[in-house]
């Protein structure tokens, strides 16, 4: 829609293909027998709205927070967001850890000991963790914009990524009920699925 309106360019003449997940859930990663936890992946940045997110999380009573802590995973990108000052600032060091910059194997670790995904972003061209975090079965609460809704589908919840009230009710309807978890993670895989190279590269050739 946004290319349509910016160019004028008639919308029978624009065709989307999406991007996909290479990454394969591997049967031979451990289960961590470790505190609970969901899950923010990416770089560290405004975009990102990782500080709404912390607020929101701050917001909850401390019985919610310890049950999930929350663990960050991504390297600092653009914008001067410090993120560790702002843990500090919201009396939540105790329940994050910044994990920084982690590689591939580890990766794959955070997404199958997840309970979920959160990805509130203001804005995302695609948002690649939310089909990989889907492919490990997991539920995600992501933001009600750009392309997220339509990535997330039925195993998402919703939330206004400009209103932390908003991201403090998901969080706490995330961490403090199974049921709503396994509503959302039962669709997962197969949303997932739905999002393939083979898929993508078909329609590139067609176009």
């Amino acid at each position: 829609t946004s290319v349509k309106n910016e160019f004028s360019i008639p919308e029978e003449s624009v065709s989307v293909v999406h991007l996909a997940s290479s990454r394969k859930p591997n049967e031979t990663i451990a289960n961590e027998q470790s505190e609970p936890f969901f899950l923010f992946v990416g770089t560290v940045e405004p975009r990102k709205n990782l500080i709404r997110l912390l607020k929101a999380y701050s917001q909850l009573s401390e019985s919610v927070k310890n049950q999930a802590k929350l663990y960050i995973a991504g390297g600092k990108g653009w914008g001067d967001e410090n993120v560790a000052a702002e843990i500090e600032l919201l009396g939540i060091k105790q329940h994050v850890k910044m994990l920084g910059y982690v590689d591939e194997e580890r990766l794959s670790q955070l997404y199958k000991n997840c309970l979920f995904l959160a990805m509130p972003s203001l804005y995302e061209g695609f948002g690649l963790p939310i089909v990989e975090a889907m492919s490990y079965g997991k539920p995600i609460l992501t933001s009600n914009n750009s392309s997220m809704p339509e990535l997330a589908g039925d195993a998402g919840l919703l939330v206004d990524a400009l209103d932390v009230n908003s991201i403090r009710c998901g969080l706490e309807q995330m961490i403090g009920s199974d049921d709503v978890r396994n509503s959302f993670a039962k669709n997962a895989s197969y949303n997932a699925n739905q999002f393939s190279w083979d898929k993508s590269a078909t329609q590139l050739v067609n176009i």
